[in-house]
């Protein structure tokens, strides 16, 4: 299958180095943590690659819960408006 925008996939370098350079361990924890919902890689001749669209809905959705926990309102709502 031929790379598109919609099944470009990354290899464990490119997303530890997508999330700051952290390290294989690191990345290990994150998939091992079940809190966390990190996205499952596909494994091919024991390396693992992972869909860049996986990788940024599970972004959104961290983005997501990071606003709610600290209690902020969308941007383009009215009281969201009123803060700026």
């Amino acid at each position: 299958m031929l790379p598109t925008p919609d099944n470009h996939y990354l290899g464990s370098r490119e997303v530890r180095r997508r999330y700051n350079d952290i390290s294989d361990m690191a990345l290990w924890r994150w998939l091992h943590n079940e809190k966390l919902n990190f996205p499952r890689p596909t494994i091919i001749n024991r390396r693992r690659y992972w869909l860049l669209t996986d990788l940024e809905r599970w972004e959104r959705a961290r983005f997501r819960r990071s606003r709610v926990m600290r209690g902020d309102p969308h941007p383009l709502t009215k009281t969201g408006a009123e803060r700026q």
